[in-house]
């Protein structure tokens, strides 16, 4: 921490100072964990067992659960349609991240909530050069992105925009979760 921090902190209440050392203490934490690789293979993973095209066209039966292998694991995915009007379909899908580690990238304090959630950070399309697989999707989609990350909720959320569109119609989220070992053992692959 830097001197000037320290005495600005000096000037302010405990309840300001505290607010202020959480603030800086969440910003470290974003800069030490996040290996991109490990999400960018659960996608793969997913989208090679279940091309996520396939599910954007038409409005989902209900929520799917589908099951996936990576690295002689079965995950979880959770599929479900989100609308914002009648017209605004968004596909949103749920996949684990198995944990990551973070390496230094620029990013910036997004100042959204989402999920009932504080404390995003948007991290630019620089995130594609560690996310290969997410940059092809991306691509074959022919969709802009928003990427935002929470070290706080261990959450990164993806959402997909065609041209000038005020809502995404896909959305990826990645949160903590673990392989379907119960699972794993009824499926055959």
């Amino acid at each position: 921490m830097s001197s000037t921090f320290l005495l600005k902190l000096a000037g302010e209440s405990s309840s300001e100072a505290v607010l202020d050392l959480d603030r800086v203490e969440e910003e470290e934490d974003a800069r030490m964990y996040m290996d991109l690789g490990i999400p960018d293979e659960m996608l793969r993973c997913l989208d090679e067992r279940h091309p996520i095209q396939s599910f954007i066209a038409e409005p989902l039966p209900g929520t799917m659960k589908l099951l996936y292998r990576r690295r002689g694991q079965t995950w979880r995915a959770t599929l479900y349609d989100c609308y914002h009007s009648r017209t605004q379909r968004q596909l949103t899908i749920k996949l684990s991240h198995d944990g990551f580690h973070y390496h230094k990238r620029r990013y910036q304090q997004a100042g959204i909530s989402t999920h009932r959630r504080r404390d995003y950070f948007s991290l630019g399309e620089d995130v594609l050069a560690d996310m290969p697989y997410l940059q092809q999707l991306k691509d074959r989609l022919d969709a802009k992105i928003v990427f935002l990350y929470n070290i706080k909720h261990k959450r990164i959320d993806i959402k997909f925009f065609k041209g000038e569109a005020d809502y995404p119609f896909l959305f990826i989220t990645f949160e903590p979760g673990h392989p379907e070992t119960e699972l794993a053992k009824e499926i055959r692959f």
